[in-house]
């Protein structure tokens, strides 16, 4: 071992901008890591190496710190809390706590450790799992009785020899001799594979895995992934960032098979908080999930619920060859030698691959006809809860009903209020804009949302033309970005920087409001959409093309004829507020996400405080939010409502946004732990349907004076 690569975002990677795979820098050959939440460490045989909490750095290659004062040799270490728990090769356990050594008593030796947000696992040589720590979900494996905190390691109730553990945030997993797979602790999102969201207080075994051989396990913060003896790769879990591979978003409460990767023989696997990374017998490396941060290694910042191929790849691999480890935002790759860096192919699974493998009868959720009958009251019990949930789900459809009537009702009005309105802007304002533009009236007419027919013009007419672009300097990049774009495509320009991006502007595109089919391959919007992306491209290289700008120029295609959408992308992107989102400066993304919580916690000082208790830290959400002006994650009236306001008043209309849309989730939110509220923020389209119920909250967020103040420093560092 000793080579070590890392991608994505987090406290390990040089910059927001590490899509990228670099490498990090230590003066001893490493064998092991540890990417905790707080502390990351990487060992040798001699030394530890760690990077602090808040270490932000634009160095090209990173330069860990080597721990002093700690004279064990270590086999394997972890950190919880600023507290360093280190295994040394004879098998004794030493807990650090200000550097200040004592050590943690067994009956036999340990072999091997692993931690979850508050709690700590060890496996003895003898197959042994011992526990300590906080059981509010039962994830020390003690039993019902054993809730709340313990101090000192305990038996885990079980019977059988294991061979390995794994812990997630409030779950954990054990592997025994048989391969076999034990889980026990919170099972919502069905993180514990048992069909169900209970939580389970001692090991239970995985029964729809009985037709398997498990030979590996890994936990996210909130799912779950195994491999087979043949190669298979498992999940199960929450799945709100596709982080299961399947194609959807769905949680899977049974293991489910990637289809995808049917028949690459999948050798390693690691997650990550809310990202799955695999290794494949031919070396290839492949991602799923959560990727705004680029922790997939896809060579860009976005989500996929597909397995995607990694830029790096393994050659000559054996199984001793590599190995992976996961942040809760990044992955970092270990092995004895050099990869090789290769382009990223988007998509690169789904080419050969039908959709239809994906159907329920290939996940899992089914009887292995090896296994008996049920039992008559098993039968009856599952029965009962078919029927149950039969009844639920009619109560649903009724309730839905009834929200469809006063939605249609609510339309009628709002088409009368629309025609009133465009009398009025197109007699009444527009022939007197320069006169107007800054009345009451103005105002309470785009309080009130634009008219489709005007919207674009008024858009255009707020944000007027500093830059004074013509139409002949779009159509000029427009053919001159078609010239390179076929160089791209015969493989000539490989050396370009920035530009280089526009090969994956056409697969983008069918991916942009895919739901409502208006970029879809052969559409003029299509088209237009591709010119206008690839214009910005070589108008912006030092930006080039950023998962997300698609959505934004799609929004602007809608209102406006391409060089009009053309002139305002050019604006918005600029924008001193935004610029550091498209740039992936990492600087300039914290402050922004900072000053966010600054206005959560002046508003909403519950639920910041929630979220700091739960983990949630804004960048988890606000970066796609701002990267595409919430146009991925609202319905396009709602979005449509949003931008009248940030057009008109600024950017800071924007974190009132974000901080608006906290608000109207509410006490749900506040119910919540880690898993539903990412869940429930992956969600929000369900709950801000109304555009007049959102504008009202965003008027409600108030904005203290300093607060305006820094956003005018910010604005004016960009400029």
């Amino acid at each position: 071992m000793g080579e070590i690569s890392v991608w994505g975002w987090g406290r390990l990677s040089a910059s927001f901008a590490s899509v990228n795979p670099i490498e990090i820098s230590i003066p001893e050959k490493s064998i092991g890591m540890f990417i905790g939440r707080r502390d990351s460490l990487i060992w040798t045989n001699t030394h530890i190496f760690s990077w602090g909490e808040d270490i932000v750095t634009a160095q090209e290659h990173l330069s860990p710190s080597k721990i002093p004062n700690i004279n064990e040799k270590p086999s394997m270490v972890l950190s919880q809390n600023s507290i360093i728990i280190l295994l040394t090769n004879d098998g004794q356990v030493y807990k650090y706590e200000n550097y200040e050594p004592s050590i943690l008593y067994f009956s036999e030796k340990i072999k091997s450790l692993s931690c979850g947000s508050e709690h700590i696992l060890a496996l003895d040589i003898n197959g042994k799992v011992y526990s300590w720590g906080n059981s509010t979900k039962g994830q020390l494996g003690q039993g019902s009785n054993a809730i709340g905190v313990c101090t000192s390691p305990r038996l885990v109730l079980s019977e059988g020899k294991f061979i390995e553990i794994s812990c997630g945030y409030n779950h954990c997993m054990a592997l025994d001799e048989l391969g076999r797979v034990f889980t026990w602790g919170s099972g919502a999102d069905g993180r514990l594979g048992h069909d169900n969201s209970q939580d389970h207080y001692e090991p239970n075994l995985i029964e729809s895995l009985n037709s398997k051989f498990i030979v590996h396990l890994a936990c996210g913060y909130l799912h779950s992934s195994v491999i087979s003896n043949t190669g298979e790769l498992l999940t199960f879990g929450f799945n709100g960032y596709g982080q299961l591979g399947l194609g959807n978003l769905e949680a899977k409460f049974t293991p489910s098979i990637v289809s995808s990767l049917i028949g690459r023989r999948v050798l390693d696997m690691c997650c990550g908080a809310f990202h799955t990374v695999c290794i494949c017998e031919n070396g290839e490396i492949y991602s799923m999930g959560m990727g705004i941060r680029g922790q997939l290694g896809t060579g860009n910042n976005t989500n996929t619920s597909l397995p995607e191929k990694s830029q790096l790849l393994v050659s000559n691999l054996t199984h001793e060859y590599a190995k992976l480890y996961c942040g809760s935002e990044s992955t970092f790759l270990m092995t004895s030698g050099k990869c090789d860096l290769g382009l990223p192919s988007r998509p690169t699974i789904t080419e050969s691959q039908d959709l239809s493998l994906l159907s329920e009868s290939t996940q899992g959720g089914f009887r292995p006809s090896n296994l008996p009958p049920k039992n008559p009251a098993e039968a009856a019990h599952h029965k009962r809860l078919v029927a149950d949930q039969a009844r639920m789900y009619l109560d649903r459809i009724r309730e839905r009903e009834k929200n469809i009537q006063k939605d249609n009702e609510r339309k009628i009005i709002r088409e009368a209020e629309i025609r009133e309105m465009m009398k009025t802007w197109e007699n009444d304002v527009l022939p007197y804009w320069d006169k107007k533009k800054r009345s009451k009236q103005v105002e309470k007419l785009i309080r009130r949302g634009l008219p489709p027919k005007v919207r674009g013009e008024v858009w255009l007419r707020l944000v007027g033309n500093p830059m004074g672009i013509t139409q002949d300097f779009f159509i000029i990049n427009v053919n001159k970005a078609q010239k390179l774009h076929e160089a791209l495509e015969i493989g000539d320009g490989e050396a370009l920087g920035k530009e280089g991006s526009l090969k994956f502007i056409k697969q983008d595109i069918s991916r942009t409001f895919h739901q409502m089919g208006y970029f879809r391959e052969g559409s003029p919007l299509n088209q237009q959409l591709r010119d206008l992306l690839e214009a910005f491209t070589l108008c912006r290289p030092d930006i080039g093309y950023v998962q997300g700008m698609s959505y934004i120029a799609g929004m602007l295609l809608l209102n406006l004829e391409p060089y009009k959408a053309f002139l305002m992308l050019m604006n918005i992107i600029g924008s001193p507020l935004l610029i550091p989102f498209y740039r992936l400066d990492q600087v300039g993304i914290t402050r922004r996400c900072q000053l966010f919580k600054l206005l959560l916690r002046y508003n909403l000082p519950e639920i910041c405080e929630h979220f700091e208790n739960e983990g949630v830290k804004p960048a988890m959400f606000l970066i796609e939010w701002f990267l595409t002006l919430y146009s991925r994650s609202l319905n396009q009236d709602v979005v449509s409502r949003i931008w009248d306001l940030f057009f008109y008043q600024g950017p800071l209309v924007l974190y009132q946004a974000g901080v608006a849309i906290l608000k109207i989730l509410g006490s749900g939110i506040m119910n919540e732990d880690l898993a539903g509220i990412m869940g429930l923020l992956s969600q929000i389209n369900n709950f801000c349907v109304n555009g007049d119920v959102l504008i009202e909250a965003i008027d409600s967020i108030r904005i203290p004076e300093w607060i305006v103040q820094e956003v005018g420093y910010m604005a004016e560092e960009n400029l």
